[in-house]
């Protein structure tokens, strides 16, 4: 197993981006300047009630600042470097470097191997079955006894020009019928290789949205500038969130706020497009209406770009793409 991550690296940048300096950042957190000195150059580990203070401190979450994304990447590479099938194994003792300072170049190393990965399995599997697949050898063995015939018609026509033109018709007839046939048998057997494709391992829904927002190290700034733009077009500010949401909704795009018993609303909250209303729970707490109001306006105003997201190749299938959005 790899060693874990280290957060000395993450802190000292973090806290050279927020303009803090370690006597600044180590009085804030209640510790000394050169015991934050040796959290940063990783030579004390870090964790507990110190991790959340820093994290506080640096404004990120605790889990950003523990590293968690980045322990889930370097698990992945160690899977990758246990492939007997690579050429050159990456060391596990240099996962957590290349994680910590190479995030990018370690993600595009998974993407690339996967895709590594799923061509070798496909092609495993489509090797099995063209030696075992008797309508395959059959179809195969078939065609080849067309392509022989149809070569030696030609090689007749082109041997003997002096060919009467009822013979020279007759050859170049069974040509022409060699061919339909060896058309319409490679057409049987690519329909039979498309519609029953390979049997190789495919990821679910789940697995591919996870990969997405792993591969963007949950980070996507398309819908970051779009929230920042709904923020500032909120008509009261962020005093009054929830009369500012409803307001948007209602100007912005013609859907009313309503409030309902908790009998009425069995999920806590509805929204039906087709009346364009938003039902809330009355059970439900304030910070919550702000929420559920928050998040139809996002879904709203970022229509375009998370259908833009949701295109993304790697996304496979309708459900995996329902699942991101």
């Amino acid at each position: 197993m790899a060693p874990p991550i280290p957060a000395g690296n993450r802190i000292r940048a973090l806290r050279q981006e927020c303009g803090l300096t370690q006597v600044g950042l180590a009085s804030s957190v209640g510790i000394s300047p050169s015991y934050l000195n040796l959290i940063e150059h990783n030579r004390r580990p870090i964790g507990g009630a110190l991790l959340l203070r820093i994290a506080s401190e640096l404004g990120i979450s605790a889990d950003q600042l523990a590293g968690r994304e980045e322990a889930r990447l370097a698990a992945e590479l160690e899977e990758m470097a246990a492939d007997p099938s690579l050429a050159a194994p990456l060391p596990a003792a240099l996962i957590p470097q290349m994680v910590g300072q190479s995030p990018d170049l370690a993600r595009a190393a998974l993407a690339a191997y996967r895709a590594y990965r799923d061509a070798r399995l496909q092609g495993e599997a489509l090797a099995e079955r063209l030696s075992q697949d008797p309508f395959l050898a059959e179809a195969s063995h078939q065609i080849l006894t067309l392509i022989t015939s149809i070569r030696s018609f030609s090689e007749i026509l082109e041997d003997y020009g002096d060919m009467g033109d009822a013979q020279r018709q007759r050859f170049i007839g069974g040509i022409a019928e060699e061919s339909r046939r060896l058309a319409a048998l490679s057409g049987e057997m690519f329909d039979f290789l498309g519609g029953r494709a390979s049997h190789r391992p495919h990821q679910t829904p789940e697995e591919e949205v996870d990969d997405l927002f792993h591969d963007r190290a949950n980070y996507f700034p398309e819908l970051e500038e779009d929230a920042e733009r709904v923020r500032r077009a909120l008509p009261g500010g962020e005093a009054g969130l929830f009369a500012s949401l409803a307001e948007s909704l209602r100007s912005r795009h013609g859907v009313a706020v309503q409030f309902a018993s908790p009998e009425r609303v069995p999920r806590d909250h509805a929204y039906d497009p087709e009346t364009r209303v938003l039902s809330l729970s009355e059970a439900l707490s304030s910070s919550s209406w702000r929420f559920r109001a928050a998040q139809l306006l996002g879904l709203l105003e970022a229509a375009d770009t998370i259908e833009a997201l949701a295109a993304t190749p790697s996304l496979t299938t309708d459900a995996a793409r329902d699942r991101a959005r």
